[in-house]
């Protein structure tokens, strides 16, 4: 099977060339780029030829249900609450994500932030860098991570990846999903299943790892702070709006909460007025979880690899929604 291929423009170098050096090598597959920047009337020209989408970058959906002849939409985020999937199913659109990629970096950076808050980093290496080398007085802040329990919200790809590099910290995993993981992915990960107010309550650590969607909109408000520990600490890699940010800053300033690790806030980029990015037991970075350079070289590979598939009238792999090739 032979079909119309484009690749919309990343307006990243790295991620743009490394996709074409990839393309080349594959000898059935003809890659067209989409330009960044193109008018409304200039996409919808360029698009209608092409039945295979692989987005770089995120793209309007007016624009994409415009593609009269699209068959296969490739994401190459894990992500796609940007888009109406169910809109795009309806056109006979199969859509996949690109989940895989992105969950060493964003597990990896999970982690990161369960040590920082803990270990006050961002404070103490603010008190470095001024001279005041005072972190004895803070031994009554700083906590480990060993013996606590650590509560997984979404058990995917990138939930169980935190499992698997937790396992063995001498650490309680539970997790709660919609979906149970089988019995022998729990075992292997050592890994306990619970319910959500049940995994509020006992977790010394939360991490969330869900999509967004209407279920998990503000899924931790005021009554889940309310069951939290107030020793407890809040990670969140996954969406800003899974969390009532206005309940989180309410929890964290009466103390009903010990620190917040934040990778996604509810409005981005964040302006300096976010009460968030000043609070002493809060380590805030810019959506930069999954931004490492070995993801970018597994998402291109993942992407082109479900292309292939799909020429090759094959099923490919992480769809979202019903639509099946």
């Amino acid at each position: 099977m032979s079909a119309k291929i484009a690749f919309v423009d990343p307006k990243d170098p790295l991620r743009l060339d490394s996709m074409l050096e990839m393309a080349k090598s594959e000898a059935d597959l003809d890659l067209d780029i989409i330009e960044a920047g193109l008018s409304a009337e200039e996409w919808a020209a360029r698009c209608r030829q092409y039945e295979i989408i692989i987005l770089g970058s995120r793209t309007p959906m007016q624009l994409l249900l415009s593609c009269d002849r699209l068959k296969f939409l490739q994401l190459m985020a894990a992500g796609f609450d940007a888009y109406d999937i169910g809109a795009l199913n309806a056109k006979s659109v199969v859509v996949a994500n690109n989940a895989d990629a992105i969950a060493i970096s964003v597990a990896e950076h999970t982690i990161l932030l369960m040590l920082a808050v803990k270990h006050r980093f961002g404070e103490n290496w603010l008190s470095a860098q001024r001279g005041k080398w005072d972190g004895m007085v803070q031994r009554d802040k700083i906590t480990e991570l060993t013996k606590a329990t650590v509560g997984i919200v979404g058990f995917g790809r990138i939930g169980r990846e935190v499992a698997q590099r937790l396992k063995g910290w001498d650490m309680k995993l539970l997790y709660y999903d919609v979906i149970p993981a089988p019995a022998q992915v729990e075992r292997e990960l050592e890994v306990e299943r619970s319910t959500l107010h049940q995994l509020l309550r006992e977790a010394d650590i939360v991490s969330l790892h869900v999509p967004l969607n209407d279920h998990t909109r503000h899924l931790i408000s005021e009554a889940e702070f309310q069951m939290m520990k107030p020793s407890a600490v809040l990670i969140n890699t996954c969406r800003g709006p899974v969390v009532d940010e206005k309940a989180l800053l309410q929890a964290l300033s009466e103390g009903r909460l010990a620190g917040a690790g934040l990778d996604v806030l509810e409005k981005e980029p964040a302006g300096i007025d976010n009460p968030l990015l000043n609070m002493e037991n809060v380590v805030v970075t810019p959506h930069v979880a999954g931004s490492t350079l070995e993801r970018v070289y597994r998402m291109n590979a993942f992407a082109l690899s479900n292309v292939k598939k799909v020429l090759q009238g094959l099923p490919p792999d992480s769809v979202i929604g019903a639509t099946h090739v």
